[in-house]
């Protein structure tokens, strides 16, 4: 018996390096050493995705403190307490957030896959096929 399915959305985030507005410095390592680490936790996907972005861009990061919230790392970077690598949230607006600066770290980039996992058991097919369908018609691209 089939315990859960995987349903991918069409929705794919960069990772970038996410860092405070007053850092000028645009070459990754530098700032990666020169400054805290603030890395998503290592147990989940997302924090799966962040090492394997820094593994494909060969960077070494300064650990400072490990988190479970892009938000709260967000938020610390705006405070200056350290830098971080995340997926570029479709629904933020960090590009254009007056305290933080987004830096590409490889080309291509490592993407994270927005989805979800049903339960093959759950009697929500219809909300969740609703949900996947909004995910597939978020656009792709942040540029």
């Amino acid at each position: 018996m089939i315990c859960c399915t995987w349903k991918r959305g069409r929705v794919t985030e960069p990772m970038v390096l996410v860092v405070n507005r007053d850092i000028a410095d645009n070459d990754p390592q530098r700032i990666l050493r020169a400054h805290g680490f603030l890395r998503f936790d290592r147990r989940v996907r997302t924090g799966q995705v962040v090492e394997q972005a820094l593994e494909k861009a060969g960077l070494m990061v300064n650990e400072y403190l490990e988190l479970n919230s892009i938000e709260t790392i967000a938020a610390l970077v705006r405070e200056k307490v350290g830098v971080a690598v995340l997926p570029l949230l479709i629904r933020d607006n960090w590009l254009n957030d007056p305290l933080l600066r987004v830096i590409p770290i490889s080309s291509p980039p490592t993407l994270r896959t927005v989805g979800m996992v049903q339960r093959a058991s759950d009697d929500r097919k219809a909300l969740m096929r609703e949900i996947v369908d909004t995910l597939q018609a978020m656009p792709r691209d942040r540029s």
